[in-house]
Formats: C-alpha cells, structure tokens, sequence
C-alpha cells in the first residue's frame, strides 16, 4: 500500500510542475493575438475571443498546479 501510494505523490508531483510550466506558457502566447490586433487596427474594441479560452485554461492549470503542490492548505 505504502509503494501505492508513494507512486501516485511522484504522479501527482510530476504533473504539477508540468501544469506549472504549460500554465505560464499559454498565459503568455494568449496575449500575443491582442497585441496583434491592436497593433494592426490601432483599436482596442477588436478583441479575439481565442484570447480568452486560452487565459482561462493557464488560469484552471494555474489552480491545478496549486491544489497539486499545497494540498493541505486549511482555508478557516
């Protein structure tokens, strides 16, 4: 049970820091696209909507990095 258990800490352990790294990744190629518009039509209004899935999915890698990481932080 002991070396069950000790596998599924190096599993999760992996994966948060690959969550982590793929987390600070998308967050920065997400805003690349607005740069883009912005810079070409010289106009904020123009704002791609990839822009925000890809935000929202470094932001859910970002919460599962940090469940992962700290999971026994007490929220009282």
């Amino acid at each position: 049970m002991y070396m069950f258990i000790n596998k599924i800490k190096v599993y999760v352990e992996t994966h948060s820091k690959i969550a982590g790294f793929l987390a600070t990744i998308i967050g920065i190629i997400s805003f690349l696209p607005v740069l883009y518009v912005v810079y070409k039509t010289k106009k904020t209004i123009n704002f791609p909507y990839r822009t925000l899935i890809l935000a929202l999915l470094s932001n859910l890698l970002w919460i599962y990095y940090s469940v992962a990481k700290y999971p026994k932080i007490d929220f009282k």
